[in-house]
């Protein structure tokens, strides 16, 4: 796992946050990704979208919608997924 990831798992486990931010770049673009708590809770409502190059976020889309029991593994796990199938991520 990137260590850029450990720290959001991290992060996470306080469960004081309403929105996770992270980047990375692929070939020479810069990416964003976002993942909003817009309840402000861990457990609640969660979206996603995903940026470049300054540009405004994607669509904000459901995310993690079939999982009851979120753990800060399942989010990280979660993310990387929906990057990968992007084809975001190699």
């Amino acid at each position: 796992m990137p260590r850029s990831l450990r720290i959001f798992e991290e992060f996470f486990r306080a469960r004081k946050i309403a929105k996770l931010t992270g980047s990375f770049v692929k070939g020479l673009i810069p990416y964003t990704f976002n993942v909003y708590f817009p309840d402000g809770k861990f457990e609640g409502a969660r979206g996603f979208s995903v940026s470049s190059v300054g540009r405004p976020p994607s669509t904000v889309e459901p995310f993690m919608i079939d999982e009851r029991k979120v753990t800060p593994e399942l989010v990280v796990f979660w993310v990387m997924k929906r990057l990968y199938a992007q084809k975001l991520l190699p």
